[in-house]
C-alpha cells in the first residue's frame, strides 16, 4: 500500500471481525512468559497514559492499561484474552529478526509498543471514524502516526447472517460500505485452519509495524501495494515464509483457470486505500497474488534481485524520492531482477501450476 511509514498517514486494515474499545480507569500488568521484566503502571489515568493517549481515556473512560515489556496494551479485555496476542507478536518479532535481519538498518530493540484491543463494534467504529474513516468496517490496522497497533477480539461464534469474521454491514450510504464488502470477501477467503483469524490480523499488522520500525520500508512510502501487502502476508503463517494455507490452493485453481490479474496490473497498483480500491474479487486476487509473488521471489533465484529492490526503496533519500515515486514500479522490479515481464510472468505461472 502507499501509506507506509510516513507518520502522517494511517495504515490500511486487512481483515474483518468484531471489536470494542473500553476504558482506562486502572492499570494492570502480568508476567512475561519469555522472562522479560514486568513494567509497573500507575493506577490512575493521568499517570498511566501519555499525552496522546488522553483522548482515548476521555472518550472511553473504562479503558485500562496493562504493561508487559515491550508492550503497552489499552483494553477492557481480561489478561487471559490479551496474552495470546502478545505471544503471537513475540513469536513474530523473533522470527522477523532472523528472516529479514540483512535488511534491518535500525536494530534498536522495540520498546513501548502500543496496542489497543477493541471488543464492541460500535466503539471501534467510533474510534476508527476519527482516525481512519475508510476503515470503519475493518478489524485491525497499524497506525503509523501513533506507532500503534489496533487489534480486535474475535467473537466466539459468527453472528447469524454475517460472513465469517465480518462486522455487520455499515449503514447504507456509509463511505465504509464498499470497503466492508471487500473485507468480507477477503476474510472469507483467508480462513485456513492452521491459524485463527485474530492471529492472522495480529501477524499481518504486526509485520507492517516491524517493517517500519526496523527501517526496512521507505520513510517516504515509495513501495507499491504488492510489496507492502505481499511482505506482510509472507509473515502471516506460523513460520514466516511458509506456504500460506489460505492463499495457495485458490491461487493454483485461479492460475489453472486463467483468472489471475495480469502481472502489469498487480505490479503498478497504487492507491491511498491499497487493494480495497478494487472490487472484492480483484482485491482477493491481489492479496493472494502479492503473497505468492513475494514468496516466489524470496524462494527462487530472484531473491537477491528482490532484496536489492527493497534496498533501493529503503535507501532513497528525500532529494530523489519524487523520481522513484514517479517511476513505474513494474519497470523497477524487472530492472532489479534483470528480466522481462513476459519471462517473469511465464516463469511464475509455471511455478504456480506445477507445484
Amino acid at each position: 500500500m502507499a501509506d507506509l511509514c510516513s507518520g502522517a498517514r494511517i495504515r490500511r486494515v486487512l481483515v474483518v471481525g468484531m471489536c470494542c474499545l473500553a476504558s482506562l480507569a486502572r492499570a494492570d500488568s502480568w508476567p512475561d512468559p519469555a522472562g522479560a521484566p514486568v513494567v509497573g503502571a500507575a493506577a490512575s489515568v493521568g499517570a498511566a497514559v501519555r499525552t496522546d493517549d488522553r483522548d482515548l481515556a476521555d472518550q472511553f473512560p473504562a479503558l485500562r492499561a496493562m504493561r508487559r515489556a515491550p508492550y503497552r496494551v489499552m483494553t477492557d479485555l481480561p489478561a487471559a484474552t490479551v496474552e495470546p496476542a502478545l505471544l503471537a507478536l513475540d513469536d513474530l518479532r523473533r522470527q522477523f529478526a532472523v528472516v529479514f535481519g540483512e535488511l534491518i538498518v535500525d536494530p534498536r530493540p522495540l520498546s513501548e509498543i502500543e496496542v489497543v484491543y477493541f471488543r464492541h463494534a460500535a466503539d471501534y467504529r467510533r474510534y476508527t471514524r476519527q482516525q481512519a474513516p475508510a476503515l470503519e468496517s475493518s478489524a485491525g490496522y497499524y497506525a503509523a502516526h501513533h506507532d500503534r497497533l489496533i487489534l480486535v477480539s474475535q467473537p466466539a461464534r459468527n453472528e447469524p447472517g454475517h460472513p465469517r469474521g465480518a462486522l455487520p454491514a455499515s449503514p447504507l450510504g456509509s463511505p465504509a460500505a464498499p470497503i466492508n464488502r471487500s473485507l468480507a470477501s477477503w476474510s472469507a477467503m483467508a480462513s485456513p485452519a492452521s491459524t485463527t483469524l485474530a492471529e492472522r490480523v495480529i501477524r499481518h499488522e504486526g509485520a507492517h509495524q516491524l517493517f517500519c520500525h526496523y527501517g526496512i520500508h521507505s520513510q517516504f512510502a515509495l513501495e507499491p501495494t504488492w510489496i507492502t501487502e505481499g511482505l506482510a502476508e509472507y509473515c502471516v503463517p506460523a513460520k514466516i515464509g511458509a506456504r500460506h494455507a489460505g492463499h495457495w490452493p485458490r491461487l493454483r485453481e485461479w492460475a489453472r483457470n486463467d483468472r489471475l490479474l495480469s502481472l502489469g496490473v498487480l505490479l503498478n497498483h497504487r492507491d491511498p486505500v491499497g487493494f480495497f480500491a478494487l472490487d472484492p474479487r480483484r482485491a482477493e486476487l491481489a492479496y493472494a497474488q502479492s503473497w505468492a509473488l513475494v514468496y516466489y521471489l524470496m524462494e527462487s533465484r530472484h531473491r537477491a534481485g528482490f532484496l536489492e529492490l527493497l534496498r533501493v526503496y529503503r535507501d532513497t533519500p528525500r532529494a530523489t524520492a519524487r523520481l522513484v515515486e514517479d517511476a513505474e514500479p513494474r519497470q523497477l522490479l524487472l530492472q532489479a531482477l534483470g528480466t522481462s515481464q513476459a519471462a517473469l510472468e511465464a516463469e511464475w505461472q509455471a511455478w504456480l501450476t506445477s507445484r
